[in-house]
């Protein structure tokens, strides 16, 4: 059977049908309709992290700057509360603070190292010494007479009426010493019997002032 015919037959068909479908109309827009609301948080606001609404900044909190807290050092010490029934423990008491108190006698004092100490320099600068030791030697002697004059400031006389002149005596037979001392370390021969004889015009001023029956005299044999 041929095709030809049938085929010619369906396209007509086909064309009519085009032809008498009416021509397409233009499609209508929809309304824009606005987002559900998400869900709300618990003051009744929209809730910032919704995700079928739009994202909405989050409420701006104001942040208050730290305040400054006082060096470890100033901070007041707190207490740890006390336990029921046990009573709290008493501050430890202040530490007394050190005093000099003299404990020997001012005799003994001169005797042991101030008559000592220039007797030793009498016999040490009787001529001028040989070697480096011996001046050295001779320089701590006088440095020995001069810290007893320290000393002797920590036991003035009783009362106030000699004390000070006590103290003035002391002064100067610690810078007489002094300065023997420093005549020796220069092994300066004739400033340190110089220096020696003030050390003894010294003591016996003392001596003097104060009513001691002892007079000092250099490379003098007792």
């Amino acid at each position: 059977m041929p095709t030809f015919p049938i085929l010619a037959g369906l396209s007509a068909v086909v064309l009519l049908w085009l032809v008498s479908s009416p021509a397409p109309t233009q499609p209508v827009p929809l309304p824009k309709v606005p987002p559900l609301p998400g869900p709300l948080d618990p003051f009744g606001r929209p809730d910032p992290f919704d995700p079928l609404g739009s994202p909405r900044p989050a409420p701006k909190v104001k942040v208050q700057p730290p305040q400054s807290q006082p060096p470890q050092s100033q901070r007041p010490l707190q207490q740890p509360p006390a336990r029921p029934g046990v009573a709290p423990a008493a501050p430890n008491p202040p530490r007394p603070q050190p005093r000099l108190d003299p404990v020997a006698e001012t005799k003994l004092l001169m005797e042991g190292l101030l008559d000592a100490n220039l007797r030793g320099l009498s016999n040490t600068l009787r001529q001028p010494p040989a070697d480096v030791q011996t001046w050295l030697f001779g320089r701590g002697q006088a440095l020995l007479i001069a810290e007893t004059a320290n000393l002797l400031m920590l036991r003035p006389p009783r009362g106030t009426a000699g004390q000070a002149e006590w103290m003035e005596r002391a002064t100067e037979l610690r810078e007489a010493a002094v300065r023997l001392a420093q005549s020796a370390a220069a092994q300066n021969y004739v400033r340190s019997r110089t220096g020696l004889a003030e050390v003894a015009i010294a003591c016996n001023r003392c001596h003097q002032r104060f009513q001691v029956n002892v007079k000092v005299n250099p490379f003098v044999e007792p």
